[in-house]
């Protein structure tokens, strides 16, 4: 099954070199899962780092309590993709990140903005970033 952007979660990373600055954003809601998401309202604990693998699952530190909806479709398992890897989207975005600001974009600033949905998703990863 290939993407599908009414099953994924949808980002962009915006680089400007005439800023040094890299911006993460995540979109808003579009669709029927979006929606099932934002209304899956239980609380779940805010463990981090995301799914990276089943072997490093319990080595979660955690933060707090946040949404389950929102935590599951930015931090959750996903399904195993062309790379081989079910890693959280997450996860993905900061590894992503990290090899930007390591090579090509060292020095600069991160941003991180959503609009609903994105809005909720933003406010975590920036945390998660921040750590």
């Amino acid at each position: 099954e290939g993407f599908s952007s009414s099953r994924e979660l949808v980002y962009a990373i915006v680089v400007s070199e005439k800023s040094k600055r890299l911006t993460v954003v995540f979109r808003g809601s579009v669709n029927g899962n979006d929606w099932v998401t934002n209304l899956s309202g239980t609380m779940t604990n805010f463990g981090l780092p995301g799914f990276t693998s089943e072997s490093t699952s319990d080595l979660k530190e955690n933060y707090g309590r946040v949404h389950m909806g929102f935590y599951r479709y930015l931090f959750g398992k996903t399904k195993v993709g062309n790379n081989g890897s079910n890693k959280s989207k997450g996860e993905e975005i900061m590894g992503i990140l990290c090899s930007l600001l390591e090579n090509e974009c060292k020095g600069f600033s991160v941003f991180v903005t959503g609009h609903s949905i994105g809005g909720a998703l933003s406010t975590m990863f920036a945390f998660r970033a921040a750590l």
